[in-house]
This record gives structure tokens, sequence and C-alpha cells, in this order.
């Protein structure tokens, strides 16, 4: 089961997951709304709730005996809700008009919720945001296979992410890769190679990806999260951003990033 990858749309597996939600959607609805019949609650509510997520865990376990026959089997998980906000609750009233619901209230209802998150959602974006607003996320593979002896140095790609999370304001970074020569006691780990210098500008919310190359001369395990983010918060034009000075800050990171070579 573990070299086995499931597909959510894959079939059976895809009807098995609808056909779960639906019964769990139906029961929770008919006792959160006893006024309502049940055959309407397809007509008023949809399938899923803003920001509802479901979990397919699947298991593998050993024999219980040398010999016996393997454990497996599933938990399905119905009905996480990821918002911070709580679902939207009806108005008890909807009860007494209930053999007049028709396929528009569902309609009515999801745009309802719709418009009610998004509102949410911009007011609790936090004011953080526009303080330090620039992520930056190394992605790779972790563990890598080579050969120094008779292949040489090993020169690994990496990709940095990086994104601004205001909504607001765009920001200008410069992203330095340090080299080893001022620490000696980092001569032997990697060296960054290629571009060490990158520099550039991010408007609200958009997200790029670099590309950073490292140099490694040896087995072993290897902390990559070297880098030195210099950022500048741009003001938006609304806020005068043609005559305001935008506040500058330096980043690095602050947790490890791993990658073993054998």
């Amino acid at each position: 089961m573990r070299d086995e990858h499931v597909v959510c749309n894959s079939i059976p597996f895809s009807s098995f997951a609808q056909r779960s939600r639906t019964i769990w959607r139906n029961q929770s609805l008919v006792n959160q709304y006893p006024g309502i019949p049940a055959s309407r609650i397809p007509n008023i509510f949809t399938l899923y709730f803003t920001d509802d997520a479901d979990i397919v865990l699947f298991w593998e376990a050993p024999p219980l005996t040398p010999g016996g026959p393997p454990r497996f089997g599933h938990h399905f998980i119905i009905g996480i809700n990821l918002s911070l906000q709580a679902p939207l609750q009806l108005l008890t009233r909807i009860g007494k008009n209930a053999s007049h619901l028709t396929f528009q209230s569902r309609s009515l209802y999801a745009a309802t919720v719709a418009e009610r998150k998004t509102l949410i959602d911009n007011l609790l974006k936090p004011r953080q945001k526009d303080v330090s607003p620039i992520r930056l996320i190394l992605e790779s593979d972790k563990v890598f296979a080579h050969d120094f002896a008779s292949s040489g140095d090993l020169i690994l790609q990496f990709a940095a992410r990086l994104r601004n999370t205001s909504w607001e304001n765009s920001v200008s970074y410069s992203l330095e890769l340090p080299s080893n020569e001022s620490n000696s006691a980092l001569e032997n780990e990697f060296t960054w190679t290629g571009d060490t210098l990158i520099a550039g500008t991010l408007v609200p919310e958009q997200e790029m990806t670099l590309t950073l190359y490292a140099c490694f001369s040896r087995k072993g395990t290897f902390d990559v999260n070297r880098w030195r983010l210099n950022v500048t918060v741009l003001p938006s034009a609304a806020a005068g951003g043609n005559n305001v000075h935008g506040s500058s800050y330096v980043q690095i990171p602050n947790l490890p990033y791993l990658v073993t070579i054998n």
C-alpha cells in the first residue's frame, strides 16, 4: 500500500468520497436545521462550506502473527473547516418558508457565504504583513547520492520561493548568498555558486521563484538555509508612495534547512 499513490479523483475513490461527504453533510444539516425537510436540504445548501476539507488516512500494519494476513484500512475524517470564522448560520425563520425554497436558495446561500468570507478575511488580515511582508522558503530534495572520488564536486539546484504577503504595499529586495571566506568555521561546508546577489521588486501578493546553486565537495549533512535578505517596503500610491520613503529591514533565516549527501 505504501508504494501506491491514491488519486482523489480516481475511480472508485471519488464516488466513495463524495457519497460519504453527502451523507455526512445531510445528516449534519438536518440536525442543525430540524425545521427544514430533509428532501429540501440539497436544494438550499452547498455540498462543501467555504474552506471545508476532508481527510482520508490509509494505514498498514504488520501481521499479528508471523505469516499471518496483512492488516490495513482507512479512516475518513469529514468536515474539517480551515477558516478562521465559524460557518454561516441561517436564520431560524427559514424553516417557516421551507416549502418555498428552491435551487435559487442554494445559489443565494453560496453567494452570501462567499461575500461574508471576503469581508471577514479582509478584516482579519494582520498588520504584521505590512511590517514584515516578504517570505522566503527554500525547496529541494533532502537526500542526494554522489561519488565524489570519481565525479568530483557536486552542484545542487535549489528553488527559493519569494512571496510578498502584503495586499497593499510593494517591496524591493536584495538577496545575498554569503561566501564562507569570512568564516573559517564554515570553510569545509558548501559554497554558493552562480549569482550570489539577486535584486528585484514584488508587487502586493506577488510570488516568484528564484533558482540558486550550491557546490559541495564532500559527503555529509548541511544546513543550506544561509542567506541574507535586505527588504524595503514601498508605501502604496494611495498612502503617498511617491513622496514617502519606505521602511527597510534585514531578514535572515531562523530555522535550518538540512540536506544530506551520501
